[in-house]
């Protein structure tokens, strides 16, 4: 058996195990992850998924050990087949790839210039990102007065970047935005389920005009604006021991909402919680062991999120009377390939038009390194499905990456952005148009990771039958 295939199933396998099986799936440094720095050598994702594209990167690897023992055989009289055969398919795999690529991002090119975007109903979507950077430390102990002051500041950035925008003043045709969105979890409150704002108005409680404050930028901008929230079902209060009040919070889930000037249109709650951060898993299936456990190794912290169904997009609506679908993974999903693939694809609404990402990457605190993986993820899964994916990052970073898998604008300098930036990134995302691009990962979804086990299996049952030499 070749060392080629012997090394690529057993990676392929190995990181269906780490990023499908164990602990619910923990996708994250994957072998393909680093190569999105060069598209053109990733865009096999689209056939069957960023796993794949390791699997045959592992491939080519593996090919240069079958190589060098062919190389050694020659030397010394004999030459073993099958790994000059294994040399062979990995360098065709080793030029082959690239040269496909260039042609794949050539034919998205021509099929973006080609899209009828002077048609209203398929101009580009006009998208304002607001950048936070808020410190974790800081987020995870917020005083109110701080909240109130970050969201004063953040409606503001909106307002100036959206008039800028209008004015064409931000490098752009003048336009004003269709979408302003705020990261994960930065708007802060209870969210804007209407019963919990009622409650919160009754016990004049200044959060509840969290809620109105993203209504009026709606109204002030024109825009639907997408905000990153933790969303509260129902809200009561209780009496604490020696006096005073605290509130008792219904379901919680961790939401993007999408609010126009009347109110909340849609919501998506994040239905793949992210493993030993929003949950434990096995343990959380016993809630007393979950909160021993927290108390021995993450005092203070609470696992108290619910999942959202998943497998649904938002439909928003458009200033011309259009509407766009969103599928909208919130931070650790767009790793999670099946998580990603039911929101653009699954469900009863036609294909999403645009992935959006809301995430808080303060959890990586000085690292670029954390950053920068999230990202290069991100540019995977626009390939996989030849959709654009939009980043709004607290901390960073924030940008917009085409179906590609090029990232076309960021906020700030570098190759990625700048870390830490607050500020407002304003573009332009070209719309599918009226012949929405396709790939086959799409139509068949995450198949491959099944099929890398079974590789492994039979590659180890081959090996096991391997006729042992003859010496003497």
């Amino acid at each position: 058996v070749p060392v080629a295939l012997v090394l690529a199933a057993a990676w392929a396998g190995v990181e269906t195990l780490r990023g499908v099986v164990l602990f619910d799936g923990y996708p994250w440094y994957l072998l393909a992850h680093p190569l999105a720095e060069w598209p053109p050598a990733v865009q096999s994702a689209a056939w069957l998924g960023a796993d794949f594209t390791g699997f045959l990167a592992a491939m080519v690897s593996g090919a240069t050990i079958d190589a060098a023992a062919a190389w050694r055989g020659r030397r010394a009289g004999r030459v073993p087949g099958v790994r000059v055969a294994s040399a062979i398919v990995g360098g065709l795999l080793a030029v082959g790839l690239p040269l496909l690529g260039g042609r794949a991002i050539a034919a998205v090119d021509a099929v973006v210039a080609d899209d009828p975007v002077a048609a209203d109903r398929d101009r580009p979507l006009r998208v304002l990102l607001v950048q936070t950077a808020l410190p974790q430390d800081n987020k995870i102990g917020w005083p109110l007065e701080d909240q109130v002051a970050s969201l004063v500041r953040w409606l503001e950035m909106a307002r100036e970047a959206a008039e800028r925008s209008r004015r064409g003043e931000a490098g752009l045709a003048p336009a004003a935005p269709d979408l302003v969105i705020f990261p994960e979890t930065m708007v802060p409150g209870f969210g804007f389920e209407p019963s919990v704002r009622q409650r919160l108005e009754s016990l004049g409680d200044v959060r509840a005009d969290f809620a109105t404050a993203i209504e009026q930028l709606a109204a002030d901008t024109g825009a639907t604006v997408l905000a990153g929230t933790v969303h509260v079902a129902s809200l009561d209060v209780e009496p604490v021991p020696g006096g005073g009040m605290r509130y008792v919070a219904g379901p919680r889930t961790n939401a993007v909402t999408a609010v126009g000037p009347g109110g909340p249109i849609d919501r998506y709650d994040k239905s793949f919680l992210t493993p030993f951060g929003e949950t434990m898993p096995y343990i959380s299936a016993w809630p007393w062991l979950e909160q021993r456990l927290l108390a021995v190794a993450a005092r203070g912290m609470q696992f108290d999120l619910e999942a959202g169904p998943g497998d649904r997009r938002l439909e928003l609506p458009r200033a011309d009377g259009s509407s766009v679908h969103v599928a909208a993974p919130i931070c650790f999903e767009i790793t999670v390939p099946a998580t990603v693939h039911g929101l653009v694809q699954g469900g009863d609404l036609p294909p999403a038009d645009l992935i959006l990402n809301a995430s808080n990457d303060g959890w990586f605190g000085d690292s670029a390194g954390g950053r920068r993986r999230h990202a290069q993820i991100a540019r995977l899964r626009a390939i996989e499905h030849r959709r654009p994916v939009v980043r709004a990052v607290n901390t960073g970073y924030s940008m917009v990456i085409d179906p590609a898998g090029r990232i076309t604008d960021r906020l700030g300098a570098g190759d990625y952005g700048t870390m830490g930036l607050e500020g407002v990134l304003v573009a332009d995302v070209p719309r599918p148009g009226r012949q929405p691009m396709t790939t086959a990962y799409a139509r068949r979804g995450p198949v491959w990771p099944f099929l890398a086990l079974g590789l492994l299996l039979v590659t180890a049952v081959a090996g096991s039958f391997r006729r042992p030499s003859v010496s003497g």
